[in-house]
């Protein structure tokens, strides 16, 4: 078997997400990474000194690493203040881009993304990668199946510390949109992908009352809310989320409190998992007193060939988008 010429990859922002999914790619064999752009000269140190990346281009100005003609995609790993206008410029350079979740500050800044994806005939993901989690995905195929009837009520509740210190641009409403873009982007996406549906109602109530200044930061955003989201088939969703149920650390995680649970109340029982890499789903039916758990191995094939974390799935499924020439999830109307 002829084994498959790996991508050639830039990577826009070395920042924690940016390192991240470095090490995703380098894992996925998919990828060659070609060169790295980023503005803080420390983070092109780490480049350097990462001897796996020594074949790396490094550039301060991402402008540069957009021009070679090596390049078949980048992936943008920039606060989403930046995401428009990088992407945008990625595309008229001829590449496809992956973009960090939220997609963009406005709709506007969103249309035009997808404007000039479709106008350059390359692919656009966005860095939605709760859809590759191997738990979500064998709930999803439960849910699917029609295991617990029709979907009528979807939950997910997450307590948590605040943003890390190296995130001190999201606590700026300005820069980040917010809480509920810049983290809960995650979990709306997950009510739609389960009610199968579009939203046509929202209702909303949050604050700020606890983290007002973390690490000294003045914030201006929401650090608690509760949001139901009423969807055109008759399904409803709720999220609860709560920013300091932990203490304010300098790397993500930290001291406290991390909690987060799922699921789906159907016309015939209830599935729900937790955590990011959940080992596990838990099925209860309305009928019976029988709870069935069905446990999740990642060394193997099931649900999808990206199984395990879905950081490392949504990279590979890229991937797949870019040789199949296909159209990742979530896709734009």
């Amino acid at each position: 078997m002829t084994e498959c010429v790996k991508i050639k990859t830039g990577i826009i922002g070395y920042g924690m997400r940016g390192k991240g999914v470095t090490g995703n790619l380098m894992a996925s064999g998919e990828y060659d990474i070609a060169a790295i752009a980023d503005i803080d000269p420390r983070a092109l140190d780490r480049v350097r000194e990462d001897p796996r990346l020594h074949n790396c281009g490094v550039f301060e100005d991402y402008r540069e690493l957009l021009r070679s003609d090596r390049l078949e995609a980048v992936f943008v790993m920039v606060p989403q203040y930046l995401h428009r206008d990088i992407t945008v410029e990625a595309f008229r350079a001829g590449k496809s881009v992956y973009c960090e979740k939220p997609m963009a500050l406005t709709l506007h800044e969103c249309d035009d993304m997808i404007k000039e994806g479709r106008k350059a005939g390359r692919v656009l993901m966005i860095g939605q990668q709760m859809r590759y989690h191997a738990h979500l995905n064998r709930m999803k195929d439960l849910v699917a199946r029609g295991e617990i009837g029709v979907p009528v009520m979807i939950w997910l509740k997450e307590l948590r510390n605040p943003f890390p210190a190296s995130m001190e641009w999201a606590f700026d409403r300005k820069k980040s949109g917010g809480l509920l873009l810049e983290k809960n982007c995650h979990h709306f996406d997950f009510f739609n992908w389960f009610a199968e549906a579009d939203p046509v109602r929202v209702f909303a109530s949050g604050g700020q009352d606890v983290l007002h200044s973390p690490f000294g930061v003045k914030s201006d955003i929401l650090d608690n809310a509760w949001v139901t989201v009423e969807f055109a088939n008759g399904a409803r969703a709720m999220l609860g989320i709560c920013m300091f149920a932990g203490l304010p650390a300098l790397v993500e995680g930290g001291i406290g409190t991390h909690i987060r649970e799922m699921g789906v109340m159907g016309s015939r029982g209830v599935i729900k998992t937790e955590g990011d890499i959940g080992m596990s789903v838990e099925v209860r039916y309305s009928d019976t007193r029988n709870r069935v758990v069905h446990h999740i191995d990642t060394s193997g094939n099931v649900p999808s060939p990206w199984n395990g974390a879905g950081n490392r799935g949504i990279v590979m499924r890229f991937a797949q988008c870019l040789r199949e020439k296909s159209t990742p999830e979530p896709n734009f109307p």
